[in-house]
């Protein structure tokens, strides 16, 4: 490969997505609510059920119970994955993705964050350390703001919920939900040495032009990378991905035989699992399957990208995406009339790792 043109799960994302939100404010907001899939692996937002009356009378401060579940769930699920963003007081509900707006908001939202602070001691077990907390004005909203929370993602031993009705359970975060960690992963998290972590990256060739004739094509290498700090073994890698029309096309290849057991299903669903005597090391990448995207017009529905990766006693990680038609027509364009790499046509797809 000539250069890295996107990087999917980067383990330091969440962060970075944090600060651009805040950085960003309310504008940057609305851009995420209104992705065809706002909520993903990293990102949550929660509609706050807690009344100004709770959080900001004088003789005790409270939340209401379904703050409380989210609150618990988000620490736990994000610190046993690999850290996340929730947004307090936004809804990104409805079909249409343009129609979601930033409302409802939070009221006294200065407060909301006191009282949110003032439980992190107890909302989870053990404690975290390094969650940030901030306030983003909504001047759609008047007299109302979002809190803006960043968990980070906790490297040793697992974490507990400890507020709202997920008290005393171990969560992670798949998808756009917080689900239980299933026993036999919960032990491992819990035995003495650390458990791996896989999860995958797409490299593309940066500087190879993506527009010949009228197709526009786009060669995506999946590399599985065992962040953790034991042996993964059985690493594996699934994917399953829409065309956007019927004249482009999408195919599967092998990258490492002798490593990798290969399972295609007619271009439309491939597994890749490691070999018995082929664990990945910690610290290492191993290339698992090539993707080729071929788009050419016309462009009719959009893209749906469903991916998971993992090895054996380690947290799934899943991901789904979807891009509407017309970002696959723009990102054809941005080939066609301005030249661009195949990294930047994918990356103009999909803009976020994930």
């Amino acid at each position: 490969m000539a250069g890295l043109g996107y990087n999917v799960g980067m383990p330091n994302y969440p962060l970075e997505l944090y600060e651009r939100l805040l950085a960003g404010g309310e504008p940057a907001l609305l851009a995420e609510v209104q992705r065809a899939d706002p909520e993903h692996v990293y990102l949550d937002f929660k509609r706050v059920a807690s009344s100004p009356s709770l959080y900001t009378r004088a003789n005790g401060f409270s939340l209401h119970p379904s703050d409380l579940t989210n609150l618990g769930k988000a620490l736990s699920g994000f610190a046993n994955s690999r850290g996340g963003v929730i947004v307090w007081g936004i809804d990104c509900v409805g079909n249409d993705p343009m129609s979601r707006g930033i409302a409802p908001g939070v009221e006294s939202v200065g407060s909301f964050k006191g009282v949110v602070r003032s439980l992190l001691g107890k909302a989870s077990t053990p404690a975290l350390a390094d969650i940030r907390l901030d306030v983003i004005e909504l001047p759609s909203v008047p007299g109302k703001g979002a809190l803006l929370m960043y968990v980070p993602q906790r490297e040793y031993g697992p974490v507990r919920a400890g507020v709202g009705e997920g008290t005393d359970r171990y969560y992670f975060r798949a998808g756009d939900s917080f689900l239980a960690v299933p026993h036999d992963v919960l032990a491992a998290m819990f035995g003495r040495t650390p458990p791996p972590n896989v999860f995958w990256k797409v490299v593309i060739a940066s500087n190879r032009p993506a527009f010949v004739g009228r197709e526009v094509k786009i060669e995506a290498a999946i590399v599985l990378h065992n962040k953790g700090q034991a042996l993964g073994f059985h690493p594996y890698f699934t994917v399953t991905m829409d065309t956007p029309g019927e004249n482009c096309e999408l195919r599967y290849s092998e990258l490492d035989s002798e490593r990798f057991t290969f399972h295609g299903v007619l271009d439309a669903f491939v597994t890749v699992v490691g070999r018995p005597d082929y664990p990945l090391p910690t610290g290492a990448l191993a290339g698992a399957v090539l993707i080729t995207l071929t788009l050419c017009p016309p462009f009719t529905r959009g893209i749906r990208l469903d991916a998971g990766s993992g090895c054996d006693g380690a947290l799934p990680h899943e991901l789904t995406r979807k891009v509407d038609v017309e970002a696959v027509r723009r990102a054809y364009d941005l080939a066609v009339n301005e030249g661009a790499s195949q990294s930047q046509v994918w990356g103009s797809m999909f803009p976020d790792p994930a």
